[in-house]
C-alpha cells in the first residue's frame, strides 16, 4: 500500500471512529441548551461501495475493519452512519495531494479528540483537572482551525487556476469570433442547431426526436 493509501486509510478510520461517536449521546454540562433530537438514518452505501472502504481498511487495519463488520451485526444504525462518513471522506481525499490528506487528518483527528476531551470536561468537578481539560480544548481546537486554513488556501488556490484557466479559454473564443460565427452559421443551416425556449441555441436532439432541417417560409 502506498504512502498516500496509508494516509486514506487511516483518515477512513478515524471518519469511522468520529461518527460512532457523534451517534452516542453526550453528557450534558447543566447551564447548557437542550439537546437537539437525533437525525434520521444515514444512507447506506451500494455493496461495491462497501466492499471498497473495508478493503482499504482491511489491508492497513484488520482488526479495526473485523470491528467495522461486528458493529454491522450489532448495531446496523451507527453502521450505516460510520461508513457513510467514511465514504464521504474517501471522495474527498481520494484525489488530493498528501499534504493536503495530512490536513484534512488532523482536521478530524483533533476535532474526535476534541470530542472525547469535552466529555471528561462536562463531567469534571471544577478545578485543576477541569482547567487542564478546557486548555487542552483549545490546544485541539486551534489545530483543528490551523488545518482548516490550510485546506480553504488549496481550494482557493484550485478556484483560482480554474478561473485562469477558464479566462484563457474565453479570450481564445474571443480571439476567433469570425471562425465560430462562421461554424455556427454551417451547423444552423445544416439543422444542426434548434432554438431554445430561453433563445440560447443548441446542438442535437431536441427531446427524443432528431434534428429538424430548418426549412424557408413559404413564398
Amino acid at each position: 500500500m502506498s504512502k498516500r493509501q496509508t494516509l486514506i486509510a487511516a483518515m477512513l478510520l478515524v471518519a469511522c471512529g468520529a461518527a460512532i461517536l457523534s451517534a452516542q449521546p453526550a453528557p450534558r454540562d447543566p447551564v447548557s441548551k437542550p439537546a437537539k433530537p437525533p437525525r434520521g438514518e444515514a444512507p447506506g452505501l451500494s455493496e461495491q461501495q462497501e466492499s471498497d472502504l473495508l478493503g482499504i481498511l482491511e489491508q492497513k487495519h484488520p482488526d479495526e475493519a473485523a470491528q467495522l463488520k461486528k458493529l454491522k451485526e450489532e448495531n446496523p444504525a451507527v453502521y450505516r452512519v460510520a461508513m457513510a462518513a467514511a465514504w464521504k471522506v474517501y471522495q474527498v481525499l481520494k484525489d488530493m495531494p498528501p499534504d493536503i490528506q495530512k490536513a484534512h487528518e488532523t482536521q478530524l483527528r483533533s476535532r474526535v479528540e476534541a470530542w472525547r476531551v469535552s466529555r471528561d470536561y462536562l463531567a469534571a468537578q471544577a478545578g485543576p483537572e477541569k482547567d487542564k481539560l478546557r486548555a487542552r480544548l483549545t490546544e485541539l481546537l486551534g489545530n483543528e482551525f490551523d488545518a482548516q486554513q490550510t485546506i480553504s488556501e488549496y481550494r482557493l488556490t484550485q478556484l483560482e487556476e480554474q478561473l485562469k484557466r477558464l479566462r484563457a479559454v474565453l479570450k481564445d473564443r474571443k480571439d476567433g469570433r469570425d471562425q465560430v460565427i462562421a461554424q455556427n452559421l454551417q451547423d444552423l443551416l445544416a439543422g444542426r442547431f434548434r432554438p431554445r425556449a430561453d433563445g440560447e441555441i443548441r446542438r442535437g436532439p431536441e427531446g427524443r426526436g432528431r434534428p429538424q432541417p430548418i426549412t424557408r417560409p413559404a413564398e
